[in-house]
């Protein structure tokens, strides 16, 4: 029997560090010179040191200031004169920026490198989007993954506390869609690539570890952790070809209070690290750990913390199996009804 051989493709540069802006194009174009006129990606919040980025490394480079993360955006920045003559995409600020980034680069067959500014999902270097199609409503779209990564610490120590609680729910949610990979590979007889599994787990308990420690969410040391957490998330869904990795119930009873309750959206993080409490009291796991230390840095342990009434709550986890209908989760093995998914809130 022959050897199987696979190829996986990896940023080919990740630099963590304080003072990395003013240093960018050294160490980016010590991996290829494709950055000598970039088309840099932003966001309102960030377009300031967007500015000091093109003042310091590239003067001659342009920068767009997106409006959202849509579709429509996406193809309007297709059309602007400037990017024809750039020769690659920086996407630079939070994770709407990356995002629209990597779309953007992808569709154009450039390359691309991230700069996040805020640790707030694990899109930072994974290959997916996340976009809004022209009704408003969030889409999962594959992209290229970035060539490098480049994290400056003194930007990351400005991010907003809710954008730090949003990746860490992000990153903790890992734990939940392990269990429902896991679940589908007994079940249903699902791949499980054991590799993006470990990656996956280790990231996340990686992050937990430091939780139970007690340690400051916005120290520099639990910063640096959890963005890498982030990062190799990212890098173990482009291993597995699929969200599975890092998306299970907890993602899907998020998508469905987007889609019920877009209104009522909040951080895509705080929505799955509830979902995540969800799903492991499905299991019959135990949750108290994890409820203290999200009381104790402010993630959602009710649905009441997500700003939801529990007729809201109730129809958003009866809904969350339907917004996935191809993936098995402990949800779609259970088939809760709405009082059963009414009983399970009222018990967290």
């Amino acid at each position: 029997m022959g050897l199987e051989n696979r190829t996986v493709t990896v940023p080919l540069f990740l630099k963590v560090g304080s003072g990395l802006l003013q240093k960018a194009r050294s160490i980016v174009t010590d991996y290829g010179d494709d950055f000598v006129r970039p088309f840099i990606i932003t966001d309102r919040r960030n377009a300031h040191h967007a500015e000091e980025l093109l003042r310091n490394s590239w003067p001659d480079a342009k920068a767009h200031v997106i409006a959202n993360n849509s579709l429509a955006e996406c193809n309007a920045i297709t059309g602007i004169s400037n990017l024809a003559e750039s020769d690659s995409i920086i996407g630079f600020g939070g994770g709407r920026a990356l995002d629209v980034g990597k779309y953007v680069a992808t569709t154009q067959s450039l390359r691309y490198v991230s700069i996040p500014t805020v640790p707030s999902h694990d899109g930072l270097a994974s290959p997916v989007s996340v976009l809004r199609d022209e009704t408003g409503r969030s889409k999962s779209v594959g992209v290229h993954m970035p060539i490098g990564v480049l994290v400056d610490m003194e930007l990351l120590r400005q991010a907003p506390r809710e954008s730090i609680l949003a990746g860490t729910g992000d990153m903790i949610s890992n734990l939940s869609a392990i269990e429902d990979w896991r679940l589908a590979e007994k079940d249903i007889g699902e791949r499980v690539d054991d590799y993006a599994l470990l990656i996956s787990s280790q990231s996340a308990q990686m992050v937990l570890r430091h939780l139970e420690k007690g340690l400051a969410i916005d120290s520099e040391t639990y910063l640096e952790v959890l963005v890498e957490g982030l990062i190799l998330s990212g890098i173990a869904m482009n291993i597995a070809g699929t969200s599975r990795p890092a998306s299970g119930a907890e993602h899907e009873f998020s998508h469905a209070i987007d889609a019920l309750f877009p209104q009522k959206a909040k951080y895509h993080g705080y929505q799955v690290a509830l979902g995540t409490l969800i799903a492991q009291r499905l299991r019959e796991k135990d949750i108290g750990k994890l409820k203290e230390i999200f009381v104790r840095i402010g993630l959602p342990v009710g649905y009441e913390d997500l700003g939801l009434d529990l007729q809201e709550a109730t129809a958003a986890l009866f809904h969350a199996p339907m917004t996935r209908p191809e993936r098995y989760s402990i949800l779609k093995k259970r088939a809760l009804t709405e009082p059963e998914c009414e009983r399970l809130l009222r018990a967290l």
